[in-house]
């Protein structure tokens, strides 16, 4: 019997130190995500639930969700620091984290991967650096609370279906945060997932790639302008668009 008291005032004990580590910020976990191996290294901090990626370079691409390396604490993540110096946003890097509320990206970040942020449950608002020219399929795909994201001028390639699934954003023809590009330079208009209400859209001059379905379903839709440097239109771009009458 003493024995077995000992016991459970020793786990007692061990939990309690563990629940008041946590508290207090104490435990992080941590290793390497860089493209080249530990030039960039992460850290998750249970006590404030906030990943921080830092180092220079390129993050690793990963061929699925589960391949990344905070893979077991994606649940428990609900702020996102990339630190200045890294260059890009790895395929699925931060995709599945449905208690994710803010994402800090800096200018140094040049191109953000497939679905690196899909299925954000609570994802709200997203701001993505003038510096990112590229932008991967699906990329912010399936986060239903997203209504506000803010888009660079300087894009040059916008993969498929990156807003598919985001209901809350809604149709903004005179700027704002809900377009793709700036006021001066629109990639295309935002619409709703639910009523696809775009009238018109404007590709600008610097876009060369126009993702697969990017304007699909768009039943509204009623002229189409194209910048002159447009060299590729992706599959179904504008499929069963059944108002448009000029492009």
């Amino acid at each position: 019997m003493k024995i077995k008291h000992w016991f459970y005032l020793f786990f007692s004990v061990c939990l309690l130190t563990a629940c008041l580590a946590v508290a207090a910020g104490a435990v992080t976990y941590g290793g390497t995500c860089g493209d080249e191996g530990d030039n960039l290294t992460w850290t998750f901090d249970i006590g404030t639930d906030i990943l921080t990626v830092s180092g220079k370079g390129a993050m690793a691409t990963y061929t699925q969700a589960s391949d990344v390396p905070w893979n077991a604490y994606r649940t428990l993540i609900k702020n996102v620091t990339v630190v200045g110096g890294v260059t890009s946003i790895g395929n699925y890097a931060f995709s599945d984290c449905p208690l994710l509320v803010g994402v800090s990206i800096p200018s140094t970040v040049k191109s953000i991967g497939e679905e690196a942020f899909s299925r954000c449950a609570k994802l709200i608002r997203l701001s993505i650096p003038e510096g990112v020219t590229s932008i991967g399929d699906r990329a912010f795909s399936e986060c239903p609370s997203l209504s506000a994201i803010s888009f660079p001028g300087g894009l040059t390639s916008v993969g498929a279906s990156v807003l598919e699934g985001c209901d809350k954003l809604t149709y903004n023809k005179h700027g704002g945060a809900n377009y793709l590009g700036n006021s001066a330079n629109p990639y295309f208009y935002l619409v709703s997932a639910t009523d696809k209400n775009i009238l018109a859209c404007e590709v600008n001059e610097k876009t060369r790639y126009i993702g697969a379905y990017a304007f699909a379903d768009c039943w509204e839709l009623e002229r189409v302008t194209l910048g002159e440097n447009v060299e590729r239109i992706g599959e179904g771009a504008f499929c069963r668009c059944v108002g448009l009458v000029d492009i």
